[in-house]
């Protein structure tokens, strides 16, 4: 039962959340019902749902790909196939049903030739890692730091990195390749994109909305310098440092009619609802956690701002510039067993430059421009080549704060004030998350499950 404390002076005007029973990761609990009201949470809370005759919510997507005959049908699907698909009535009919569906799923339900095509059909790409090579710290919500030498490095081209013994992947952008542990489990994945070239088109617009914003636009010292390298980047959504007492969006000062200038923009949304799509169909189980948790936590604190509406993603970084290339880094801050959305934009070679590296895997991969990869960027260190000279190269990525995760399973507040004022409860889930990465590790689905062999 979720009690309201008072409120905080030193905190922003809202109500705090405070759970008497926190909810870690591992406990069977349905986190769909809201512990106050017991109805169901709502993705945009907007209204509240129902669940279906099977006990789901039905208010976000969360069908298992490989299961096709869970696909949600339309009425009008069958009809709408008579006559060649020339009945223009019924077929706007079931045009409609989709986009409810969509509406009410967050995207369409995946289609079993889908399934067929860019699951069961994937090439996967072998590793030798292993659990316990990730670098995790006790809990699970962070990653341990970075060594100095992992950081602050990058190869000026592809030939250097062939030179130093790397395999390059050679990637036509819309075959689906998921990278694989030693176990099987699939941790990260090449994804692509639709093979459809309306979003080929709007990734072009988005590009050059980015760069419109951005030639428009004084970046501070600050927003041109960083650990992720030497190009302007801003960051907007809703995340939790180290030190922080509550979750906050993040400010974006002089940038914010910029930031909100491309989170309306139509094909930049397409494209996060595009990433937000394939981290569930290849993560289903981890989407699922993102789902959970952060569906709770914007019911419980409406002051924070959902920046997309069919994103299950909390935060995003626009990274703008002529020839943009990320050092070596790790974001540690992030979910560790979360997927960060990275997507390439712009006019480059991608077999000359533009590659995505990574040392630990000693893998440089061709990463095309309208392209989708999904990695766990907190565990595995990567970096860029630059594109060569003329071309242009500009990203969009999505990702989740892993304080965001321990907030909520605290019990609406941060680890000091749980053991003020519950010390038992704070020893409890103290020995919880002692083992709680290997229970995350497990939310990596088996590609035995799920992709057919070639």
């Amino acid at each position: 039962m979720l009690t309201t404390p008072e409120p905080d002076n030193n905190a922003p005007e809202f109500w705090h959340l405070k759970s008497s029973n926190p909810t870690p990761r591992n406990a069977h609990v349905d986190l769909y019902d809201d512990p106050q009201t017991g109805h169901a949470l709502d993705h945009d809370n907007s209204c509240d749902l129902k669940k279906d005759s099977a006990g789901q919510r039905p208010g976000y997507f969360i069908a298992q790909p490989s299961n096709p005959a869970n696909d949600l049908k339309c009425p009008h699907e069958e009809s709408s196939k008579g006559a060649g698909g020339k009945n223009e009535r019924v077929h706007k009919k079931h045009c409609k049903c989709l986009d409810a569906q969509a509406e009410m799923f967050g995207h369409h339900p995946v289609r079993p030739e889908v399934v067929a095509t860019h699951m069961h059909g994937a090439p996967t790409i072998p590793t030798n890692m292993t659990h316990e090579e990730f670098p995790v710290n006790s809990g699970g919500f962070t990653a341990r730091p970075s060594q100095l030498d992992e950081e602050g490095w990058f190869f000026a081209s592809l030939q250097e990195a062939l030179n130093a013994g790397y395999q390059l992947i050679k990637w036509n952008r819309k075959t689906c390749m998921p990278l694989v542990c030693k176990d099987g489990r699939i941790f990260a994945c090449l994804v692509g994109h639709p093979d459809n070239l309306s979003y080929l088109e709007s990734c072009q617009l988005a590009y050059k909305a980015i760069m419109e914003e951005g030639r428009n636009t004084n970046f501070s010292h600050d927003k041109m310098h960083h650990k992720r390298g030497d190009f302007p980047a801003v960051n907007i959504g809703v995340t939790m440092g180290l030190g922080a007492t509550y979750p906050m969006n993040l400010r974006t000062g002089p940038h914010a009619d910029m930031m909100d200038h491309l989170l309306a923009n139509k094909y930049v949304v397409r494209m996060a609802d595009c990433a937000d799509a394939a981290f569930n169909f290849w993560a289903p189980n981890i989407h699922k956690l993102y789902h959970d948790t952060l569906n709770l936590l914007f019911k419980g604190l409406p002051y924070l701002r959902r920046i997309f509406p069919c994103s299950i993603f909390p935060a995003a970084a626009f990274n703008f510039g002529l020839n943009i290339f990320t050092k070596a880094h790790r974001d540690t801050m992030n979910l560790p067993v979360g997927w960060c959305a990275i997507q390439a934009l712009g006019k480059f070679g991608h077999m000359k430059g533009g590659h995505m590296v990574f040392p630990c895997l000693k893998l440089v991969v061709e990463f095309p421009p309208g392209a989708l990869i999904l990695i766990p960027s907190a565990m595995l260190t990567h970096t860029n080549i630059p594109v060569q000279e003329g071309d242009c190269h500009v990203s969009f990525t999505q990702y989740c704060a892993g304080g965001l995760f321990r907030y909520v399973e605290n019990g609406f507040q941060t680890d000091a004030q749980l053991l003020k004022d519950d010390p038992g409860e704070h020893e409890r889930l103290r020995l919880v998350k002692d083992t709680q990465w290997e229970r995350d590790y497990q939310l990596y689905r088996m590609a035995i499950d799920c992709v057919a062999p070639v």
